[in-house]
């Protein structure tokens, strides 16, 4: 089943590992605000402790929090248009060149440790989840990794 996630509003996902076969990243607008973003893509990924929030302001309720947590996800074609992250990143095989009139990064393989994203929109040609955990906060309340990870700390902004 196909998969995307676009919001108006930047949103945070925390991960506490990713590991993909095939990445690749270049800069690019985002297909959720049209904003320049860092366009990440990730053939085939294993994801361990995800979360992902958005804040809105809702009408005569105020700022309010979107979360959605999973264990495990495994996901096919993600595609990630980023404003920001920060963690860890190693890479195997890494090219950096030339893509199509742009510069990028391709690798076989990656892994993400403790990873926090600022991001527009993400799509995947599959995206099974398990452990799944959905909550609404008052407030704005983003995802923040445990255990005093890379985003902890991270505050949103617009």
């Amino acid at each position: 089943m196909a998969a995307s996630f676009t919001s108006g509003t930047p949103f945070t996902v925390t991960v506490e590992s990713l590991e993909a076969k095939g990445f690749g990243m270049q800069l690019g607008l985002s297909t959720g605000t049209g904003r320049p973003a860092v366009l990440t893509r990730w053939p085939v990924a294993e994801v361990s402790g995800l979360c992902q929030s958005v804040t809105v302001g809702l009408p005569l309720v105020g700022p309010t929090t979107m979360v959605l947590t999973a264990r495990t996800v495994h996901a096919t074609d993600l595609v990630i248009d980023a404003y920001h992250a920060s963690g860890t990143l190693n890479l195997r095989r890494l090219v950096i060149g030339p893509t199509r009139g742009t510069t990028g990064y391709h690798s076989e393989d990656a892994l993400l440790k403790n990873i926090t994203l600022r991001a527009g929109s993400a799509t995947a040609g599959t995206f099974a989840l398990t452990g799944v955990g959905l909550d609404v906060r008052p407030g704005s309340a983003p995802c923040r990794l445990p255990n005093g990870g890379a985003g902890k700390g991270m505050r949103e902004s617009g």
